[in-house]
């Protein structure tokens, strides 16, 4: 199937200044679901969950500065600040392998957290078509499109982002959305944090982030 391919150019060079200024320290947690149709028998599980601010490389193609320096730009190959503040923590709540963990520790305005999960359509029959992804319930959209959301309710906006799929080792973005996975398909799905300026410090955010099929249509 060909597929379509994704240009970051215009995010990776979003690099907020004077970042040694003032940090306003705050703490996002966030859930990981998979959601699947009610009926379905499809199971989407999440296999395993990395970022690109844990402190280990695991791919030249996606995190390979990831020795300490936080993250400036959003997606793959980050450029880094020359502050290591924040620290951005996945992982995979075993064993219900539907629901994952995102920790981001000592965020500020300006700093970045690329998540990547890996998730399997577990079926022997069932195809499954990821529709839509929710970030605190706000849709959304394929990088490079970014979408900001207000997790705490004050009428600021806390983050931004954007999604894509990646393969392990390949550095190219594609389209996340819309893509249908055939039995025992495995894809990276990547999560592309931005903290912004206006997010009211020394609070902690907590959001849920679902991956979602298709609505059921019923009778």
């Amino acid at each position: 199937m060909k597929r379509k391919v994704l240009a970051l150019a215009g995010v990776a060079l979003v690099v907020v200044a004077a970042v040694g200024v003032a940090w306003g320290l705050w703490m996002a947690s966030s859930v990981i679901h998979t959601s699947l149709q009610v009926s379905s028998p499809t199971a989407v599980k999440i296999t395993n969950a990395v970022t690109d601010d844990d402190g280990v490389v695991f791919t030249l193609y996606w995190d390979p500065n990831d020795t300490g320096p936080d993250p400036a730009a959003l997606g793959p190959k980050a450029v880094r600040y020359g502050k290591d503040i924040a620290n951005c923590q996945a992982s995979v709540n075993n064993p219900k392998d539907t629901e994952g963990h995102l920790v981001i520790l000592r965020a500020y305005g300006g700093s970045y957290c690329t998540s990547w999960w890996q998730l399997a359509n577990s079926s022997v029959d069932q195809p499954w078509t990821l529709a839509e992804v929710t970030v605190a319930l706000t849709p959304f959209k394929n990088c490079p499109t970014l979408t900001s959301v207000d997790i705490d309710g004050d009428g600021a906006m806390d983050v931004e982002g954007c999604l894509a799929e990646m393969e392990q080792y390949n550095p190219v973005v594609m389209a996340l959305l819309g893509v249908t996975w055939t039995p025992s398909d495995v894809h990276w799905a990547l999560v592309s944090l931005h903290v912004l300026d206006t997010a009211t410090p020394g609070k902690t955010h907590s959001f849920d982030v679902s991956f979602n099929g298709p609505a059921q249509v019923r009778p």
